[in-house]
């Protein structure tokens, strides 16, 4: 299922804060409805930094060229939508209802990778983001991106980008250098 979101401000001389929105929800096999909603328009800002800073994956951040089937996709949805929780194999299996150990066959075929390293690969995406674009301390990091403490996330972060969160936050915060003038003087 996916969700496309189209917001128009309303005109009304009363009420200049509030803004319809139009959900479009389209499932699997093209169906879908339309939803409209009139809501504050801070409301509609929040959901909109919240939907920017999700990442959401697409067939083409997997790796090759491989077909991705109906449960794989199943599962990349679930996983994208909740990453940030504490989940693993065994609870994505269960929630798309589907074998654990046919899940993980059909996603390392599909996708090249395992269903913990895909979790991984969308937890460290988003650690990237909030530690370059937030002053958040690792631990509240780890926790937004689902893991258990900080130690995981270093481990975690130290394994795929040989750094520590700490040296990543530092090298994409820190400020250019001032370029030397060059030129007659």
């Amino acid at each position: 299922m996916t969700m496309t979101t189209t917001m128009n401000t309303t005109s009304t001389r009363a009420d200049r804060t509030a803004r319809t929105v139009r959900l479009t929800i389209v499932g699997e096999h093209g169906e879908g409805i339309i939803l409209d909603a009139h809501v504050d328009a801070s409301l509609v800002e929040r959901i909109t930094v919240i939907a920017e800073q999700t990442p959401h994956s697409t067939d083409a951040d997997l790796p090759g060229d491989r077909p991705v089937d109906h449960i794989v996709r199943r599962a990349i949805r679930f996983i994208d939508c909740n990453y940030a929780s504490r989940i693993d194999v065994g609870e994505v299996a269960r929630r798309i209802n589907v074998d654990r150990s046919h899940l993980s066959r059909r996603f390392h075929v599909c996708t090249g990778m395992t269903v913990k390293q895909y979790i991984d690969m969308l937890r460290i995406r988003q650690a990237e983001r909030l530690l370059a674009g937030t002053t958040m301390s690792v631990t509240r990091v780890a926790q937004r991106c689902g893991y258990a403490s900080a130690d995981v996330l270093t481990r975690r972060f130290r394994a795929v980008r040989q750094i520590t969160p700490a040296q990543y936050r530092s090298a994409m915060t820190r400020p250019t250098a001032p370029r030397p003038e060059t030129g007659p003087r």
